[in-house]
């Protein structure tokens, strides 16, 4: 009987003296960008808090400063060798290619459209 006493409701345990309910109106923090940059080291990243999901934010904003700077670009280009002779038959196609691309772009907007030259003030 003395426990039915002490108890809310029922069954609930008895409730602490020094309780205090949660706020439910916090929200973590959300860091942006600038949170995540170190000021005079462009290929750092501080990380501003010790949770896990701030950690994975910082190595994806990191990846994505390393891709923006050409760092991996430049690391995997260095992993083999190219011999000259091959770097510039790459150079001759890619420009092949962008050439073809540039003349189907250029033929593709003259498309529809009829040209029609001033001489002596008649439409020719």
């Amino acid at each position: 009987m003395q426990f039915k006493q002490q108890t809310r409701g029922g069954n609930a345990p008895p409730r602490d003296k020094n309780f205090k309910p949660r706020d439910r109106n916090f929200k973590p923090k959300r860091y942006s960008r600038q949170d995540f940059y170190v000021k005079g080291n462009p290929s750092a990243v501080a990380v501003p808090d010790s949770k896990t999901g701030t950690l994975e934010k910082a190595l994806r904003y990191f990846k994505r400063q390393l891709k923006d700077s050409d760092v991996m670009a430049r690391y995997r280009a260095n992993t083999e060798f190219i011999k000259p002779s091959q770097k510039r038959r790459i150079q001759k196609e890619e420009a092949i290619r962008s050439e073809q691309y540039k003349n189907k772009m250029e033929s593709g907007r003259e498309k529809g459209y009829v040209w029609m030259s001033m001489i002596d003030g008649e439409a020719q």
